[in-house]
């Protein structure tokens, strides 16, 4: 009963709801490679990818990523990677990327003090959210994102409440 509470209470803790508001402040200011943005782009995903040098799976989801980001970045999807908790310099990470046999295009960024990890209640990594008009709206492992699910998150079926039918006479 007591592992059933601490598991209850650790998923308490770390889940985002949808909407969750993420404001683009919120994003590291230690800019490794790209442009930090200044806002999100209305209706534009961005997914915020976040990983460590020593962490094996972190550096096996980077290929999966990039095809991701190459596959839709035509469609309004950015992507930014985040080196958490290390103290690496923006050149070092910049060096260790290139010796991917796939290095990442996409924009990276550098969280020092772990203040993203803190914003995001995450535990693990790897770890992504997609956010989009300054809201989450997914959040997991990085290897579940497809490009069929980047799709539907940036073009949801609109979910209207229909109207109620006149009154037959």
């Amino acid at each position: 009963m007591k592992t059933l509470l601490f598991t209850l209470s650790l998923f308490a803790t770390t889940f985002v709801f949808p909407g969750e508001a993420f404001p683009v402040s919120a994003l590291p200011s230690l800019w490794v490679a790209g442009e930090r943005p200044t806002n999100w782009a209305k209706g534009e995903l961005y997914i915020i990818e976040c990983w460590a040098s020593w962490c094996g799976p972190c550096m096996q989801v980077i290929p999966h990523i990039e095809q991701l980001w190459q596959t839709l970045k035509s469609e309004q999807v950015h992507v930014i990677g985040v080196n958490v908790g290390e103290r690496h310099t923006p050149e070092a990470i910049r060096a260790l990327l290139a010796k991917q046999t796939t290095p990442p295009t996409y924009a990276l960024a550098a969280d020092h003090g772990n203040n993203l990890k803190r914003y995001l209640k995450f535990t693990g990594i790897p770890f992504a959210v997609v956010v989009r008009d300054g809201e989450v709206i997914w959040r997991g492992h990085p290897a579940r994102l497809t490009v069929r699910l980047l799709r539907s998150l940036k073009n949801p079926i609109p979910t209207t409440v229909p109207q109620s039918p006149a009154k037959f006479k």
